[in-house]
């Protein structure tokens, strides 16, 4: 993505996303699909994702999602797929996280529930492109099994494929330094070449590590190395583990007089996530890598 439309991208929806809601988080989030920008903003009981055309060619869009936001939801692509991770609301307590999938381009062209991506189906219970979800109570008890009692739980997805996706589950005490874990996760559709179908999709844990504290997050793949922006403009950078040492994640942005304020991802082209921030100069930004300066 050119220098040109990763800054406009984020002078575009910027604007949306706080007038939206004055009150949103301040981590802004999109994602490059093509000629169009997809951004999402959390306001109060719902959940508001955006799409548009900066070419002018197709019409903008403004999907509405009736749910809780006491955490963070993400909105991913890759390979004609969008993902959709939200929370849903209170009133169904008896699930707590769905992951939806939609194919690009029936999402882009306005439909407001996402057509299944393999042939329009309704699998699991009705849910049109459900891939994934963990009811509440299965939740809890595995985080109080795996963590301790009154656990706090801040998650991203990072889509690596048409038929699997890497979860980054953060857990601790939240504003914590102490026990403050990373786990990551695969999820993927298996397929069945007996009967000619896909599997729901299994869960695989790929490997857990210490992280600075516990608060909302977006996450990052560029190579082997993860990236992670915080909700409080920090950034922290996992490398890949060395030899008989577990992978840690340590803070390599944290200045007190500037604070990173959007994440922008290329969907075009692999590997090129861009993080913006803004100081007394005025705005800055970089390409997150090994050499990532502003």
């Amino acid at each position: 993505m050119s220098r040109f439309f990763a800054t406009f991208f984020v002078l575009a929806i910027s604007p949306s996303v706080l007038l939206a809601d004055p009150k949103a988080e301040p981590l802004v989030r999109g994602v490059v699909y093509g000629h169009h920008g997809i951004a999402h903003a959390r306001t109060v009981g719902e959940l508001r994702v955006y799409v548009w055309d900066w070419t002018g060619r197709d019409a903008d869009h403004v999907f509405t999602y009736c749910g809780d936001i006491d955490e963070p939801s993400t909105v991913a692509v890759r390979s004609s797929r969008v993902w959709l991770d939200r929370k849903v609301g209170r009133e169904l307590v008896f699930v707590d996280e769905s992951i939806y999938r939609s194919a690009a381009e029936p999402f882009l062209a306005g439909h407001n529930f996402p057509i299944d991506s393999d042939g329009g189906k309704w699998p699991h219970f009705g849910f049109v492109g459900l891939f994934w979800n963990e009811p509440h109570s299965g939740r809890v008890e595995r985080l109080a099994k795996s963590f301790g009692k009154d656990t706090t739980m801040f998650r991203d997805i990072v889509a690596v494929g048409k038929h699997e996706i890497t979860r980054f589950e953060l857990t601790g005490k939240l504003g914590e330094q102490k026990d403050a874990r990373m786990t990551i996760y695969r999820i993927e559709e298996q397929y069945d070449n007996k009967n000619k179908r896909w599997n729901s999709p299994v869960v695989t844990e790929i490997e857990q590590f210490k992280a600075p504290r516990v608060e909302p997050f977006a996450a990052v793949i560029v190579g082997q190395d993860y990236y992670f922006i915080t909700d409080s403009g920090k950034l922290w950078h996992a490398p890949p583990k060395q030899a008989g040492q577990a992978r840690r994640a340590e803070e390599k942005w944290d200045h007190a007089d500037s604070r990173l304020k959007a994440l922008v991802s290329d969907s075009n082209n692999e590997g090129g996530h861009f993080v913006f921030g803004q100081d007394e100069k005025g705005w800055y930004y970089m390409k997150l890598g090994r050499d990532d300066q502003p």
